[in-house]
């Protein structure tokens, strides 16, 4: 089925957008097609076989979504354990120890936390490295995500855990139709010796595969290079062949101006990380070399024990700000710093996105224009970098998959399982003189959805009476101007407990509901 955004902002102008196998078709789609479209559909009388799906996004700007470069997503399970300290205290006294002790279950559980956190807030792709692999893959599969997975390297590892891990990388096939793809992953200099690092280099070469590596990323890190190596980690590396355009070079904070002219000329693509350099007190990434030199620069979180979350909104305003803080205001605007964070990323795993252009994969945000970081309505990309956060966000699209914000999942739920009711048979639910098209409609007050986490008791009891009328009194109810001024009930409308209700699902896909500006809450909700 193919998929009309309609009434949607792109670049201060309101057009439709034809979405297509996951890649935008057409970006201007002119009203007079879409009116025919919607008359062709008319006509069908079964909805599901309807050949498009339109959803009017009104009040609505499409961006970019994210592409975030370094992760470590597991590491969710860690958040706010050792916090205060440097990073060489942080990895031998806390994360190292508490890492031995995970199982495959709890790597599942802190990637199921990661992927959950990265869609609600705009994050379609990462670059992770961790262990337990296989978790996070199938996890990332089923939610419609994109990754590139490390497969980490260490000098720990067994010479077994070692030709197991050789023999992935050789055999290595892309997985969930392109969407999850691999690296080779040495740690970092000092935990991965030179004939690891050079053996994961060729590896990497030979198996079409990207390397992705920390380089420099503190003052130590470099004392000790030039104590054990005699010489700067981006050197050494160099001088071992390490380095080249299939490269992704993590944090890369401690490196000379030599250094920078040596990565650009090598094609390395620098996953700048400012949120994680500034907990660890690492140092401040050194802007001016890093522009001068012509490096690709992309942005990424690091893993969430370091950070201490996900969200790359976050990384594009404290990177521009710490350009900023050494006195050149002009130093990484705005608009670069959202090429960072989404074109560059994707254009470093080859992967045509973090644009929205006919041909590029269909992987976006949707901002809510009524939030009110944008009344002022000056600058868009200004007000998404400088001054909103990511309650901003109506939804995530990512491979043509709309996804909506963890808000309007209950405490107890999961992302999983309601994340994708765009496409389920529900959500194409239409009045029966529109049975082929399906018509969602997004408040301009997306982010009522709090309302759920202050719904009172009485209404919750309320809405868990909900399932014993049938679909036809709840319609009957719902057009009723008494059932609209109840307040208890617009509340319920807003929680999970009332949108787990099946009877509920059912009316308000009827018109009559759509009428209610409570039902429309709840109706724009993934449980719904």
């Amino acid at each position: 089925m193919k998929t009309i955004l309609k009434n949607v902002a792109l670049n201060g102008n309101k057009t439709n957008i034809l979405i297509s196998n996951g890649l935008f078709e057409d970006c201007n789609l002119p009203d007079s097609a879409l009116e025919s479209i919607e008359a062709q559909n008319l006509q069908s009388t079964d909805a599901q076989n309807g050949e498009y799906r339109i959803v009017d996004l009104e009040g609505t700007a499409i961006l970019p979504s994210f592409y975030n470069t370094h992760n470590h997503a597991a590491m969710t399970l860690l958040r706010g354990y050792g916090d205060d300290t440097n990073l060489e205290t942080w990895l031998h006294k806390y994360i190292w120890p508490y890492e031995a002790k995970l199982t495959a279950a709890d790597i599942r559980k802190g990637s199921q936390w990661a992927v959950e956190e990265m869609l609600a807030t705009g994050t379609t792709f990462f670059n992770d490295m961790y262990f337990e692999i296989e978790q996070t893959m199938d996890l990332v599969e089923r939610a419609g995500m994109r990754m590139c997975v490390g497969i980490t390297i260490m000098d720990l590892h067994t010479p077994q855990q070692h030709r197991e891990k050789v023999e992935l990388i050789k055999s290595w096939k892309d997985r969930a139709e392109g969407r999850i793809t691999a690296a080779v992953a040495p740690h970092a200099i000092y935990t991965v010796s030179k004939e690891y690092l050079q053996e994961a280099a060729q590896l990497s070469r030979e198996y079409g595969l990207k390397l992705h590596i920390h380089v420099a990323e503190t003052k130590a890190e470099v004392a000790d290079s030039i104590k054990n190596f005699g010489t700067t980690p981006v050197r050494y590396l160099e001088s071992l062949g390490v380095l080249g355009e299939n490269v992704i070079a993590a944090h890369c904070v401690h490196v000379d101006e030599e250094e920078w002219d040596i990565l650009a000329r090598r094609g390395v693509t620098v996953a700048h990380c400012p949120c994680s350099n500034m907990k660890l007190g690492s140092g401040r990434f050194p802007y001016e070399l890093a522009i001068k030199s012509g490096a690709r620069i992309t942005l990424a979180t690091d893993g969430a024990s370091s950070n201490n979350n996900l969200d790359m909104r976050e990384e594009m305003k404290f990177a521009a700000l710490l350009a900023k803080v050494a006195g050149n205001p002009e130093l990484l605007p705005a608009e670069r710093v959202l090429k960072w964070a989404t074109r560059n990323g994707a254009e470093a795993f080859g992967i045509n996105g973090g644009t929205i252009e006919n041909g590029a994969v269909a992987d976006a945000i949707l901002l809510n224009l009524s939030h009110r970081s944008f009344l002022a309505s000056h600058n868009l990309i200004s007000d998404w970098v400088y001054a909103a956060d990511s309650s901003a966000i109506a939804a995530t699209l990512c491979n043509g998959q709309l996804f909506y914000p963890a808000a309007a999942v209950s405490a107890a739920g999961s992302l999983f399982g309601c994340c994708k009711s765009m496409a389920a048979p529900a959500a194409q639910t239409t009045t029966a003189t529109a049975a082929a098209i399906t018509a969602v409609r997004f408040p301009a007050d997306l982010f009522a959805w709090g309302f759920a986490a202050r719904a009172s008791r009485a209404a919750r009891c309320w809405a868990a009476l909900a399932a014993a009328f049938s679909s036809a009194a709840l319609r009957r109810a719902a057009a009723s101007a008494s059932f609209r001024s109840c307040s208890a009930l617009r509340l319920a409308a807003a929680s999970a407990s009332f949108c787990s209700c099946s009877a509920f699902r059912l009316a308000a896909a009827s018109a009559a509901c759509r009428s209610c500006s409570a039902f429309r809450l709840a109706a724009a909700s993934a449980a719904c």
